[in-house]
């Protein structure tokens, strides 16, 4: 996804490569720090508490 946006920078066509450049902007701050920073913490935060959908689940299969 960020290669073809990333081909629109150089396209030479002046909004093409604004829309282009926000665009690998906003993924790289998307994967670098909401996925590598805020992800994690937030778990640490939560703690066991972020499996709640399906803790039933898991307790049912290690009864039986």
């Amino acid at each position: 996804m960020a290669g073809t946006f990333g081909s629109l920078i150089v396209s030479g066509v002046t909004s093409l490569m604004e829309i282009g450049l926000a665009v690998i902007i906003g993924l790289m701050l998307y994967a670098l720090i909401l996925l590598g920073l805020f992800v994690p913490s937030a778990t640490a935060i939560v703690g066991l508490a972020h499996h709640w959908p399906f803790a039933k689940r898991f307790r049912q299969i290690e009864t039986n």
